[in-house]
């Protein structure tokens, strides 16, 4: 630009810039394929868990929108692929707690979770280790069904 004759690129610069912005595209719509594929796999999970077919239609849309919201392709207005790949990343927890809300409409505030990550911290070496790791989720167990609660383990 400090030449005086810049004007001179401008048709080199109008290719490489025909060049990036057909790449973007590209991967924009690379990223908002791949999100929809993944949160319609993710509503099929949801929608085949035990206790979907006992919720009213209220409940399942509202259960529902979280994911469903997702699996559209064309989106106005378009995001950035940053957030597009930060919703695919985000795919699996909020099928969590969609599942979550699901098990806990259904089972009317019986549901406890257990992460037994919990119980394996700092991994196992050995068998005695993981034994212990077995006994205290058995024991956590044992206590939340004498309480009357329906476990459900992640």
């Amino acid at each position: 630009l400090q030449r005086e004759t810049f004007y001179k690129e401008f048709p080199s610069i109008d290719q490489h810039t025909h060049a990036l912005e057909t790449e973007y595209q590209q991967r924009y719509t690379d990223a908002v394929q791949k999100r929809a594929k993944v949160y319609c796999k993710a509503l099929e999970k949801l929608q085949s868990t035990p206790g979907w077919e006992d919720l009213n239609d209220d409940q399942k849309q509202r259960i529902l929108h979280p994911l469903s919201s997702r699996t559209e392709t064309d989106i106005n207005p378009q995001p950035e692929i940053s957030l597009l790949r930060a919703d695919i990343d985000a795919c699996w927890g909020r099928l969590k707690v969609a599942i979550t809300e699901l098990l806990e409409v259904v089972e009317e505030g019986r549901i406890v979770q257990i992460n037994i990550s919990e119980y394996f911290a700092g991994g196992v070496e050995t068998e005695e280790q993981l034994d212990a790791a077995l006994a205290g989720i058995r024991e956590a167990c044992e206590r939340l069904i004498g309480e009357g609660k329906k476990i459900w383990i992640q």
